[in-house]
């Protein structure tokens, strides 16, 4: 479920967002009020490890490729070995990134350390911007 409170900040960033290409949207509250937030009709492709932001998005009329692999119970999200493959087989124009925390001395928390790799998968490919709330 979109979350209102940040749902200001996510219509913001939307409009960042080049037309065409490929975003991929991560998991948790932020990133399905992001997918939530998009225009209707929306060019780009979205890639995401969580069924709840490609159901935002395909509410919304965009494409959507799921990834899949073991779900997370804490993030509803793909999480493994198998999401970790289908995310280096990726490229994206855009990623969006969601996080537990940032921290100035040791950078991004998770709650899994699955999920944790399937990150620094993402984050050894090459993005044009990142953003991580």
């Amino acid at each position: 479920m979109p979350d209102p409170k940040i749902t200001p900040l996510a219509e913001k960033v939307i409009q960042i967002i080049p037309t065409g290409g490929t975003v991929f949207i991560d998991a948790g509250t932020t990133m399905i009020t992001l997918a939530a937030c998009i225009p209707l009709q929306f060019q780009n492709l979205i890639i995401t490890p969580a069924p709840s932001v490609a159901l935002a998005a395909l509410h919304r009329g965009a494409r959507v490729h799921l990834i899949g692999g073991a779900p997370c119970p804490e993030g509803a999200m793909a999480t493994g070995r198998d999401a970790e493959y289908a995310v280096s087989r990726c490229i994206a124009d855009l990623c969006f990134l969601g996080a537990c925390g940032l921290w100035p001395d040791c950078g991004l928390s998770v709650e899994d350390v699955q999920e944790a790799g399937k990150k620094v998968r993402w984050l050894s490919l090459p993005p044009k911007w990142l953003w991580s709330p």
